[in-house]
């Protein structure tokens, strides 16, 4: 492609949501019933080797959120300059650098140690009158599943990656899915758009910037729970490639299919913080 800079909308099947990437800037990111992409900034990068700078794709602005968090005390006082640390430069990489494979059902950029690959469902939705649960399920998870591959094979100290978003609804606030959800780490946007994954390398924090998550220590405090910028981070050993699988999915999309019993169901509101009711509805041929 001579040009790989362009939206492409990955969306679950049957669902009014999607996650839009490949316009540089705050052009894509996960929308709900917009019928447009949600504009909202989207981080995905990786430590450069040994450095404070962080090697990002091109689809977020320069953080905003300094004056934010100056409206909280707490944080208004601090004296960053007195704590020894340089500060978190993002950088993005050189539209030159940056290699996209786009085909039917996969997006996938690739720059420096770093492939960040969509998946977006294809494939045909069973009956319902004749399918078990289980098939339902499967073809309707309202969800798109996310693969970041990080190769810190030629590093010499250990590597941090980050796939992240600004929410941008001023309505409803973000939160971390870790303190309602055991085994998961994820952040989200009230009950309408989250990023998880329950691999045990991933941690998730929120902060005001990304350069203030990508500062916290892994196995420091995360959870300040203020800030509407989330993240999902992973410490990548020198020497080691580590590929992680995170998801993208919202309340509004979380399907409970024929033979779900009350146990089953529980599970689901559960992990994905669904309402205790759920409407009843019947697939439309």
């Amino acid at each position: 492609m001579s040009n790989i800079f362009f939206n492409a909308q990955h969306s679950p099947i049957g669902a009014f949501a999607s996650f839009t990437l490949g316009f540089p800037g705050p052009k894509g990111g996960l929308g709900l019933e917009l019928g447009k992409p949600a504009d909202q900034d989207v981080y995905i990068g990786i430590q450069a080797d040994d450095s404070n700078v962080y090697r990002t794709l091109p689809f977020h602005t320069v953080d905003i959120g300094d004056s934010e968090a100056r409206r909280f005390d707490i944080l208004a006082e601090q004296d960053h300059a007195g704590s020894g640390k340089q500060p978190i430069k993002l950088v993005p990489f050189n539209s030159s650098d940056i290699v996209r494979e786009y085909s039917l059902g996969m997006d996938t950029w690739r720059a420096g140690g770093l492939a960040f690959r969509i998946y977006t469902p294809m494939q045909l939705v069973p009956d319902p009158e004749n399918a078990v649960g289980e098939q339902l399920r499967q073809a309707l998870v309202p969800a798109l599943l996310v693969e970041m591959r990080i190769d810190s094979t030629g590093g010499r100290t250990t590597r941090r990656a980050f796939f992240g978003y600004r929410g941008n609804d001023p309505y409803t606030g973000m939160r971390k899915l870790d303190d309602t959800a055991e085994g998961l780490a994820g952040v989200g946007q009230a009950r309408h758009t989250a990023i998880a994954s329950r691999d045990p390398g991933v941690w998730s924090a929120l902060g005001f910037t990304i350069e203030d998550i990508l500062s916290i220590d892994a196995n420091g405090e995360t959870a300040f729970g203020l800030g509407n910028v989330g993240a999902l981070c992973v410490d990548v050993p020198a020497g080691e490639v580590r590929t992680y699988v995170a998801r993208y999915g919202g309340e509004e999309f979380v399907v409970i299919a024929p033979e779900t019993d009350r146990e089953e169901r529980s599970r689901w509101q559960s992990v994905c913080g669904v309402r205790s009711k759920v409407s009843p509805g019947r697939f439309v041929r």
